[in-house]
């Protein structure tokens, strides 16, 4: 999770699964954290909060998109776009995951409010590139994204 060329690396237990992390990303999380509202969209669902948050620096009470209430998606649909949908109605947004489909970017483009996508490798997570393009779409206007 977060780790790029010449990071340090832990390893952990988030739970039951053991998990990679760079030294790095909780002060990355963190710079992202006083710009953005920080939003779990993930299959761990309210585990993330329990089991990943404490490792990568996070605070154990973020907001969490229950994208598996919504239908299952079908082969070559993004799952977690419903979920997105309704949670973010009309509010500009920035969306960081490994799971990038064509409808996803189609609907971003689509909105009238600023929507950036940022796709990441999952081997290697977020990583100083990601973390400057976020900030600069944050300065650029995004101003709802903020918390």
């Amino acid at each position: 999770m977060g780790a790029q060329e010449g990071d340090e690396v832990f390893e952990a237990w988030a739970g039951e699964i053991p998990v990679t992390i760079a030294r790095q990303l909780p002060a990355r999380l963190l710079r992202l954290s006083a710009a953005f509202q920080v939003v779990w969209s993930t299959s761990w669902g309210r585990k993330a909060n329990l089991h990943i948050a404490p490792l990568v620096g996070l605070p154990a009470t973020l907001p969490v998109i229950e994208f598996d209430r919504f239908p299952r998606a079908k082969p070559g649909e993004t799952r977690k776009l419903p979920g997105l949908q309704a949670w973010l109605k009309a509010a500009p947004a920035a969306i960081v995951d490994d799971e990038v489909g064509q409808d996803l970017l189609d609907w971003a483009a689509r909105r009238t409010v600023p929507t950036l996508v940022v796709e990441i490798d999952p081997r290697h997570g977020i990583l100083d590139v990601h973390v400057e393009r976020l900030l600069a779409f944050a300065r650029e206007g995004a101003g709802g994204c903020r918390k």
